[in-house]
């Protein structure tokens, strides 16, 4: 569960107005991207 702790600043790092739109975008992907493949790896 180590990377849900590395996820959580991430996310709301996203989710802060002072972030740039294209940086938000690519922010959420990346999250989704390691919510996937952790959800993955835990279910192999």
């Amino acid at each position: 569960m180590r990377i849900f702790t590395f996820m959580r600043p991430l996310y709301r790092l996203s989710m802060s107005f002072t972030v740039p739109y294209y940086l938000k975008q690519l922010l959420c992907r990346i999250f989704k991207f390691l919510l996937v493949s952790s959800c993955l790896f835990i279910s192999y």
